[in-house]
């Protein structure tokens, strides 16, 4: 614990890998970045429709190399398609390493960032970081990238998502979301459990969930993804977060934690729950819809987690029982 600030921090991640081919896809947009929408090419004004039948030719030729990039749209890179050609854009030393080119322009553009990074926990020599941005551009321009991750450096110096303050301990002192285990993968593994929540208190329930996640981040070792399990049992509709506090939290994980979902699994789906279910899903992003998953037996959560990882509550080995005051001092979620 900081005795200055009161609050607990988590260690930095040991994990420092690129992410493999296999695991980069394109399922969340990048922030928001303003794009000039002024025709400045002496190419006249183009009646609508012609624009239109333009964007369309873009988006069934984009996975052909020859297309030239003002035809290339934000947005349509096919699934697992690594821009590979961004070094064409902004690459002053010819080389063929997306990862390395984009380290090279922000060390350039930002000579302390090396330091700042290392205080925010979003290392700019980790090439999981950067790769985990790169993976999810919409152009091949490192320009955007630039501006995605100095976001997220902005984000995790004011925010500080790696500290437990003692209104979050407060929040979570049931438990309602922590990190304990891994899954057979070498996922670490995140519970939540909606129906522990008491206060509901708008600012330190998101805050809360953001911190388990970047616990659990921390302790990746064999895998650059957690896990989580959603435990929806004796859930009710006052269990059900505010629609702002679901929008700010699926805001925060599409702008500033990219790639770092594995699976979802939700369990206990009862008639309340399936209501919130739904809800949520209009702020989940398509890519992402597809990992997750409602199971139905024991089976399935053993498949993928081993009964010595899951919890007894959901018919498991492991009698760990979250107490606070431990969780937040570092025992408990090894």
């Amino acid at each position: 614990m900081n005795p200055a600030t009161n609050s607990i921090s988590i260690p930095p991640s040991p994990l420092s890998r690129p992410p493999p081919p296999s695991e980069i896809e394109i399922n969340q947009p990048p922030p928001s970045v303003a794009t000039n929408t002024n025709d400045n090419d002496n190419r006249g004004i183009v009646p609508r429709f012609l624009i239109r039948i333009k964007n369309l030719f873009a988006k069934l030729l984009v996975p052909f190399s020859w297309i030239p990039k003002r035809w290339r749209l934000s947005g349509v890179f096919p699934p697992n398609h690594f821009p590979t050609d961004i070094k064409t854009a902004n690459d002053p030393l010819g080389s063929s390493d997306p990862v390395s080119t984009f380290r090279h322009k922000l060390k350039t553009q930002h000579p302390d960032l090396k330091k700042r990074s290392l205080l925010a926990r979003f290392d700019v020599d980790d090439d999981v970081v950067l790769g985990n941005i790169l993976s999810v551009l919409h152009e091949p321009d490192l320009n955007i990238g630039e501006e995605a991750f100095m976001n997220t450096l902005k984000f995790r110096e004011e925010y500080e998502p790696f500290t437990a303050s003692q209104a979050l301990i407060k929040e979570n002192k049931a438990g309602f979301v922590y990190t304990r285990k891994e899954t057979l993968a070498g996922n670490p593994i995140v519970h939540y459990i909606p129906a522990r929540a008491v206060s509901k208190n708008s600012a330190y329930y998101s805050r809360s969930l953001v911190y388990s996640l970047e616990r659990a981040i921390s302790r990746m070792e064999r895998s650059n993804k957690y896990f989580v399990v959603i435990d929806c049992s004796n859930f009710g509709l006052s269990s059900i977060p505010s629609v702002k506090d679901i929008k700010q939290l699926f805001g925060i994980l599409a702008a500033h934690y990219p790639q770092r979902l594995g699976k979802v699994m939700i369990v206990n789906l009862g008639r309340a729950a399936k209501i919130f279910y739904n809800l949520s899903l209009t702020f989940v992003p398509e890519g992402t819809k597809s990992k997750i998953v409602v199971a139905s037996t024991i089976a399935d959560l053993e498949a993928h987690i081993g009964l010595e990882n899951l919890p007894r509550r959901l018919g498991g080995e492991d009698e760990y029982v979250f107490e606070a005051r431990a969780y937040f001092e570092g025992v408990g979620d090894e």
